[in-house]
């Protein structure tokens, strides 16, 4: 039986993705927890607390969007 080449390597490639998938959609979630729990922010921030920092919301939602991006690309994988 012949194997065509790459056959092997493609499901690899998946869980590898869909593990970092799942690594930033964790570290999201450790960072809100810490941003929740913060109560003083740098000195020239526009919102007094660090959850209502349209800078951190901004930096959050890419880190979410990222995360929530790999997994709906690898959602075919896990069916």
């Amino acid at each position: 039986m012949e194997r065509k080449a790459g056959s092997l390597e493609r499901p690899m490639f998946s869980w590898s993705c869909l593990i970092l998938a799942g690594i930033a959609r964790r570290a999201g979630s450790d960072r809100t927890e810490w941003i929740k729990a913060r109560t003083r922010t740098f000195t020239h921030a526009v919102a007094d607390l660090p959850r209502n920092d349209p800078l951190v919301q901004q930096v959050m939602g890419r880190l979410f969007g990222a995360a929530f991006g790999a997994r709906a690309a690898l959602s075919p994988v896990l069916r």
